[in-house]
Formats: C-alpha cells, structure tokens, sequence
C-alpha cells in the first residue's frame, strides 16, 4: 500500500523528493479517508518525519498541519521543540494546544516563541495573563496589539508594571477601554517623569518649571479620568493617590473648580472614613456645619475650609442662577467668582498657595472661554445660515470683524497655545452635572432615612 511503500522508500529518497513526500503525505492525512490501520501509518511516518535531517522537510511537514485541528499531536508538539522559524509557525497558528501547554511554552519559551503565542488569533485570558506575568517587551506589545487576545484588568496593569517606562507600550495600553483609572493614571505620570527628563536635560526650560506642569498635567488627568470612569474605578483612583501622597489641598480645589464635585465628595468619604451617600448629602443639602466636621475629620487643614466652601456655594450658585449656560463656560464662571471672593483672604501660608492656584485656573478658564467664543464666532461667520437674526441690523464694526478674524487664525494656527482639554469640565449636560444629580440622589436618600438625615 501506498504507506507502507513510503515508509520503504524516504530512507534513501534525495532530500527534494522527500519534501515533497512530507507535504503530500501531511495533506493525504488531513483530507483523504484513511482506515485506521492507514491512518496509524501515516502518523507513524510523519513521526519519522521530525527527525529528517532535512530543514525543508520539517518545515513542508509543519506548513501542511500548522492551521488544522486534526492534525497529530505528538507531531504538532514536536514540531513545537524545533528550529525557531518552524516552531515559531506552529505555535502562532496550531488550534491543536491547550491553554495549559501554551502557558508553559510562554513561561519557558524563547523570545520568539512567546511573541508567535502572543500574536495566536485567540488568546486566552490564562495565556494573556501568562504573557502579562512572563513575556519579553516585545510579546506584550503583540499582545495589546492582537484584537483576537482577552487580558484582563489585572493582566493590564501587571505589564504597565513592567514595561510602563515604554513609550510603545504605554500608548498601546492607553487604547485599551479596560484598562484600570488608577493603572491609566499611573502610566500618565510615567509619560509626565519622561517628558520631565527629556525637557530638562536639554535645558528647555528650569526643572521647577518642569516638574509644576508635569504636576499639574498630571491633576488634570486624574480629575478627568474621575469624570469618566466607573464607580469602583473611581474608588480604585483616589485609594491609589492617598496613598502615594497625591491627594492634597491644590488637587481636590481643582477638582471642585473643573466640577468634579463627585471626586472631592469621595475623597472625603475616604479620607474620613464615612459613608459616601453621607458624604455627598451634606454637600448637596449645603449642611455647613455638617461638611467643616467632615473636613476636619478628614485630616484637611482647617485654614483652607473656606476656600473649599465658597467654591462649592460658587458652583450651587452658578447651577441656580446662570440658567442654562454653555457648559463649556461653568469652570470660568466658578473660578472667576472664588478667585474675585478670596483676592484678599491671604495671610496663611496654604491659603496663599490654593489663591495663587484660584488664580492660575481662572485665567486659563478665561482662555478656554475666549478660545471657544472666537470658535463659535468664526463658525457662524463660515455658516451664516446657523447666526440667529440680529436685533439690531446695524453692521458689526469693521475693526471689531478684523481683529475676531485674526484671533481665530492665531488659535487655528496654534500660535496662542491653549490645550482645549485643559479646563474642560465632565462632559455632561447642565442638568446632569455632579451638584444636580448629587442634589436628586440626596433627597431619595432622605426621604428614606430621614432619622439617619437629621443625625448627620
């Protein structure tokens, strides 16, 4: 038979020949109907096969049954132990490996081999987390690239561990959705201590000057990551920056003024050890007595309580009375009033610290405000039929036109730098800012437990 005159004749055949044998043979395996007895001989001669001192002959085999399911696998795995590029074929794209024997090639591979794992078209969460614990560089950039791979939160954050020093990586990783709030934040600050040395080694600038606006690029980070991020990944963010020393005064100041009244209430609440719900209904009921208990429980300094007060009765003021102003415009409108209410309240050393900060937000709010104003004004002169009819038909002054256009040709050209995102706001309707549904979610707590309520 045909298996049985092959088995005969590969001993002395030339090395061609036999290439051509091992794919044949691979391919007869895999698409004709065998008997038993014929298939055992098949698979026996393939067998024989591993061992043919011939490179190509190897690799024939191997291209033959890399993508098939019911190709043998005691051949598969010996084509596994092979020269690096057979290997490399067989285990990017063999189905016939459990996830167990994937983890334990990942954990014992060469570097090329973890990548050909890494880059497989389905990547399983135990093979992932191997290659998150284990893998070289280069395997866990395959992986975060791999749409067919299913890291999980914690793979993630183990690799921003390892290779989060990265620029690769840390982009790769600042794709993925799933990827933690605090873990985001993490690779932020990396990015931050990298520009942070680039910057200061050339001598661009001071490394105080440096170090204040990784500083403050990374506040605004965290506070917009908060804005976005899902309950326990809010809770996840503030334990990691209490503990590595990050939620100070300035940070949660600016919180409040970009209305993110959501993070200061749960800082609070976990600097103080009390329940959230509490928490953020004496913020939104304004039970003044009630919050300076919680603030000084909190461990915050006393000086700065005023400070904090009158910008939360700056944004229930603004929500009250502005009507529905562009939301864009809100962190301006709240800044520009505490700044204006504490100009003249220095005297303590923190105190002075939060007002120098009051001011610097009120004038990049200011500049965010006019960037977006000059935007809406060009955008109605390049869309007239969008400009609402004017009351007054009287011609807007030439010289006024002139300078509203060049304004918005140094903006458009980046010569006046603003970063848009810089004193944005939580992307959220008026009616759905922190302080309103906070106020909503307040009164069904009270209306429920009304005795806990009054306790508090």
């Amino acid at each position: 038979m045909v298996i049985e005159s092959f088995l005969g004749w590969m001993g002395s055949a030339p090395a061609a020949k036999r290439v051509q044998a091992a794919s044949a043979l691979a391919r007869a395996y895999l698409t004709v109907a065998l008997s038993e007895r014929e298939k055992a001989d098949a698979e026996a001669a393939m067998t024989l096969l591993l061992d043919d001192p011939c490179t190509q002959v190897r690799e024939a085999l191997a291209v033959a049954l890399a993508s098939h399911p019911a190709a043998p696998a005691n051949v598969i795995r010996g084509l596994a132990a092979d020269t690096h590029e057979i290997a490399v074929l067989i285990l990017a794209n063999s189905p016939v490996f459990t996830d167990s024997e994937l983890v334990d090639l990942a954990a014992g591979g060469t570097a090329e081999q973890q990548i050909a794992i890494a880059c497989r078209a389905r990547v399983s969460v135990a093979v992932c987390a191997a290659i998150g614990e284990v893998g070289i560089e280069d395997a866990c950039l395959g992986l975060l690239a791999n749409p067919g791979a299913r890291p999980t939160s914690s793979t993630l954050t183990r690799i921003a561990e390892r290779f989060g020093h990265d620029a690769e990586i840390r982009s790769a990783l600042f794709a993925c959705p799933q990827l933690p709030a605090d873990v985001r934040m993490m690779l932020v600050e990396r990015l931050g201590a990298a520009l942070d040395n680039l910057v200061t080694s050339r001598n661009w600038i001071t490394p105080q000057r440096s170090a204040s606006a990784v500083r403050e690029a990374c506040e605004r980070t965290a506070v917009a990551l908060v804005a976005s991020a899902e309950e326990d990944q809010v809770d996840r963010l503030i334990r990691s920056l209490i503990e590595q020393g990050r939620m100070t005064t300035a940070f949660l100041l600016r919180a409040i003024c970009m209305g993110n009244i959501t993070l200061f209430a749960r800082s609070l609440s976990a600097l103080s050890d009390l329940p959230v719900a509490r928490v953020e209904a004496v913020i939104s009921r304004d039970h003044h007595t009630a919050l300076k208990a919680i603030y000084r429980r909190s461990g915050m300094p006393e000086a700065a309580f005023d400070v904090f007060a009158g910008a939360l009765a700056a944004w229930r003021r603004v929500l009250r009375d502005g009507g529905q102003p562009d939301r864009s415009r809100l962190p301006y409108l709240v800044t520009r009033e505490v700044s204006a209410r504490y100009a003249s309240a220095g005297g303590n050393a923190l105190v002075d610290e939060l007002l120098v900060l009051l001011a610097k937000l009120s004038a990049d709010a200011a500049r965010e405000d006019a960037r977006l104003h000059v935007s809406q004004v060009m955008a109605k002169r390049q869309n007239p039929v969008l400009e609402e009819p004017a009351d007054d038909p009287i011609e807007i002054d030439e010289f006024e036109r002139e300078l509203e256009q060049s304004m918005a040709e140094l903006f458009a050209e980046g010569v006046i730098d603003i970063d848009p995102a810089s004193m944005r706001g939580p992307v959220q309707p008026v009616a759905n800012t922190p302080i309103a549904r906070d106020e909503a979610e307040t009164a069904e707590i009270l209306s429920e437990e009304a005795v806990y309520s009054n306790a508090a």
